[in-house]
């Protein structure tokens, strides 16, 4: 999945703190791709996921990545 957008966000302490764990938990992958898996569970579990699929797809002009 090609990745273009940029989103800068601003943590406390404590949630940096969570983020570096649960990448740690996670087998070491990046803090970005804890957060980015986080969003994608999110979605799926509110049942948006088809609907974030479709906006990227219009957006893109073609075929979106499958991710976890």
């Amino acid at each position: 999945m090609e990745r273009t957008e940029r989103f800068g966000l601003i943590l406390s302490p404590m949630e940096k703190r969570a983020l570096v764990l649960l990448a740690e938990a996670e087998g070491g992958l990046s803090q970005a791709a804890v957060l980015r898996r986080l969003i994608r569970l999110a979605a799926r579990d509110k049942g948006l996921a088809g609907r974030c699929k479709q906006h990227a797809k219009d957006q893109d002009g073609g075929e979106v990545g499958h991710g976890d």
